[in-house]
């Protein structure tokens, strides 16, 4: 479909949804996530082989810098992990270098949690769970599988 500007050129629509698209984004970018100083406190790594024989289930925390969910969560997942101090927690970044370690857990969006535990073939997934979590979410939903004594 094409749109008339006007001096009477044809102006193609698709061509203005990616303008305007585009200016969603750019516009949208500059913007400060939390107080931009917080970062998450468990150790990042780079492949499963960073990862240390485990006695017990462990959470592989899936995120990316530029994710605004990502960074809202920073506080409650801290808080969380202060709470329960001898979880194994490791996180992956899937926009640097952890982009392996994500196709390979098949993480299609962030922030994404993932409950893992050792299988036959290496590490097993327990459960999954997507999107940003509260402190109270963090509680009452991954708590009971990775620590289910506490």
């Amino acid at each position: 479909m094409k749109i008339l500007s006007r001096r009477g050129q044809g102006i193609n629509q698709s061509f203005l949804m990616m303008y305007a698209l585009g200016f969603l984004c750019i516009s949208f970018a500059p913007l400060s996530y939390g107080n931009g100083k917080q970062e998450f406190t468990c150790p990042l790594i780079s492949s499963t082989a960073s990862i240390p024989q485990l006695e017990k289930p462990a959470l592989l925390l899936f995120y990316a810098s530029w994710c605004p969910m990502c960074h809202q969560m920073v506080e409650a997942f801290n808080a969380f992990m202060q709470q329960y101090p001898d979880l194994q927690v490791y996180r992956i970044d899937v926009g640097g270098s952890g982009s392996a370690i994500g196709q390979k857990f098949g993480v299609s969006g962030v922030p994404t949690l993932v409950a893992v535990e050792n299988g036959k073939n290496g590490l097993k997934e327990m459960q999954r769970f997507v999107g940003k979590l509260s402190l109270s979410d963090l509680q009452r939903r991954v708590a009971p599988v990775v620590c289910p004594v506490k």
